[in-house]
């Protein structure tokens, strides 16, 4: 039994006095009041009360410099009150699972948690949108938190973000669902559902399909259609081979005439084909011959004047070539000799040179 919910009003009132003296102090003993029992709660939720409010607010800024920087981070389009500015930012810790040395507080949704417990607690405007199929307008007007992200390829966005605890009443509503978890669940189980309802149709349409390729297969046979040609020349056979109906003798009767023409046309097609392919390959080993007989003839050529090539010219004579006057031994061509003769033997006259017995030398040297 509560005994503290039974204090007579009196004693309760002398109580909230003694509390607006320890305010300053103890900021928090204020909220630890508003949570012991209703009256207390109805009596701090009065207009009058935010005075109070208000210097437990300050003496907590006062005390925790973190609460203050906090407090800046509110967008100006927000209404806070002191209470929740002190329940909020007053403290240190998760408000969800209780990790410690937290201190940031996302004002949009009213709770200061750790970043685990945001992403597990809030939820993707998209996801609503794409996989759960819900209609925006339901859920627009609820807070939400703007988050910058970046993609490699779309580069850098906005993501809206709600806090699943907020989208219950919608969910209620709309759903029937008592949280959110369990309007997940559903639409996992209705996704379920309507792929197990697909699987069931797709296996119906190949059944089908199988069943008018082996009938139309067996037709084809009886009036004399090759089905390999046809499977490859034909797209009237091959488009009726894929549907998931049943085939009527009529309407067989009524396409057996265009699979016909379809295939001597393919016929003549892949006989066209393949004669291009013999002339490419015919053109090419002719080719490849006549660059073998150039180039054999070639090398013959080049054979034939290595053996008739000429020996180089030289201007330099043999070494028996000397001068008959001072008996040189030096080497000498015919002209270079003359010019030795008519410059170290200038007596000499050109007329009274002796006739030399040079040899037969390359290239007319004499």
């Amino acid at each position: 039994m509560d005994y503290f919910h039974e204090l007579p009003e009196p004693l309760a009132l002398k109580i909230l006095c003694e509390f607006k003296q320890v305010c300053a102090s103890h900021p928090e003993t204020l909220l630890s009041l508003a949570c012991s029992n209703k009256w207390f709660a109805s009596k701090l939720s009065e207009p009058s009360a935010d005075v109070l409010w208000n210097r437990a607010w300050s003496a907590a800024k006062l005390r925790r410099p973190a609460a203050a920087a906090e407090e800046q981070k509110i967008s100006p389009a927000m209404t806070v009150m002191p209470r929740d500015k002190l329940r909020l930012a007053g403290f240190v810790g998760c408000m969800l699972c209780g990790a410690k040395s937290i201190r940031k507080v996302y004002w949009e949704f009213s709770v200061r948690c750790c970043k685990d417990c945001l992403i597990q607690h809030s939820v993707a405007e998209y996801i609503l949108k794409e996989e759960y199929g819900l209609d925006p307008k339901s859920f627009q007007h609820l807070p939400s938190r703007e988050v910058e992200l970046y993609h490699p390829r779309k580069g850098a966005f906005t993501m809206k973000t709600y806090w699943k605890d907020h989208l219950l009443p919608v969910l209620q509503q709309e759903h029937n669902v008592q949280s959110f978890e369990e309007f997940v669940e559903q639409k996992e189980s209705g996704k379920k559902q309507e792929m197990d309802r697909k699987n069931q149709e797709e296996q119906v349409k190949d059944a089908k399909r199988t069943e008018r390729r082996e009938q139309l297969q067996e037709w084809c046979k009886e009036d004399g259609v090759d089905l390999d040609i046809a499977g490859k020349c034909s797209q009237t056979y091959k488009r009726n081979c894929n549907l998931a109906m049943p085939l009527k003798r009529k309407a067989y009767e009524r396409l057996l005439p265009i699979i016909k023409t379809e295939l001597e046309e393919g016929q003549r097609q892949i006989l066209h084909r393949q004669l291009l392919q013999e002339q490419a390959v015919e053109a090419e080993r002719v080719q490849a011959q006549r660059r073998t007989e150039n180039k054999r003839k070639f090398e013959q050529q080049g054979s034939m004047a290595k053996q008739q090539k000429r020996p180089k010219e030289s201007c330099m004579a043999a070494s028996r070539v000397t001068c008959s006057v001072c008996g040189g031994s030096r080497l000498f061509s015919a002209n270079g000799l003359r010019d030795h003769t008519i410059a170290k033997h200038p007596n000499s006259k050109p007329s009274a040179l002796p006739e030399y017995n040079l040899p037969n030398l390359p290239g007319g040297l004499i």
